[in-house]
């Protein structure tokens, strides 16, 4: 567990290296800025080291990270869906700027999606810690159509949850989406510390394409739970 802990630590000093271009100066505050960011990111690390397999109802399901330039992406995918954000990293947060989806499911759903946002949507804010919020409100495009969307977060507090990979202290982070178009859907998450999400429940409500996967094919809530952890 040391030696996972340290290799970690490594990782993240160097992607700190990767992101900054400039030479690093060795003052006080810059190696306050590195362990503030070690500290704030380690219930959602960006590892592009490591492959995480989720067991879900809509089947097996792989997230990997690639990094191109200061771009990080988050790709879910399974033989039925693709999901995919690109995230931006600033010092108070993880930040969305792209939003890709491809659904298909027993030919009734077939649906690829490309969102952007007039700003960069929050995907977590730090630190991420009990009693923390935020809100985003703001435009959301989808090819020719734009709507507003609101999202709320809330860092409820923490939880121990027992899944298939184990046992496991977390933050348990609720967010809310709802959009003009009537889309409406509520996100739970669970966020285990140099892991990230293990356990994520989509409880949807309303509207859009997995509103249409909800009344067709009875999926009221979409469950994810981390099943294994594999290293590139």
């Amino acid at each position: 567990m040391k030696k996972q802990t340290l290799l970690y630590t490594i990782l993240l000093i160097a992607l700190i290296f990767l992101q900054n271009k400039s030479k690093l100066k060795t003052n006080d505050s810059e190696f306050f800025a590195i362990r503030n960011f070690i500290s704030n990111s380690e219930y959602f690390p960006l590892d592009s080291s490591r492959v995480l397999f989720y067991k879900s109802n809509l089947g097996d399901i792989k997230l990997e990270i690639e990094k191109s330039d200061k771009i990080f992406v988050a790709e879910l995918k399974s033989d039925d869906f693709i999901y995919r954000q690109n995230l931006i990293i600033r010092e108070d947060g993880v930040y969305v700027k792209e939003t890709y989806q491809n659904i298909k499911v027993f030919l009734i759903v077939n649906k690829e999606s490309r969102f952007t946002y007039d700003k960069p949507l929050p995907r977590f804010k730090y630190p991420i810690s009990p009693g923390q919020t935020w809100i985003w409100k703001g435009i959301e495009f989808n090819d020719e159509e734009k709507n507003k969307l609101e999202v709320k977060s809330t860092v409820v507090g923490t939880e121990m949850i027992k899944i298939g990979a184990g046992e496991f202290n977390t933050m348990k982070v609720v967010t809310e989406i709802e959009s003009a178009s009537g889309t409406k859907n509520r996100v739970t998450e669970w966020l285990a510390k140099d892991i990230g999400i293990i356990k994520s429940e989509i409880e949807i409500q309303g509207g859009g394409i997995i509103g249409i996967m909800r009344d067709v094919l009875g999926y009221g809530v979409l469950s994810f739970e981390l099943s294994e952890i594999k290293t590139k």
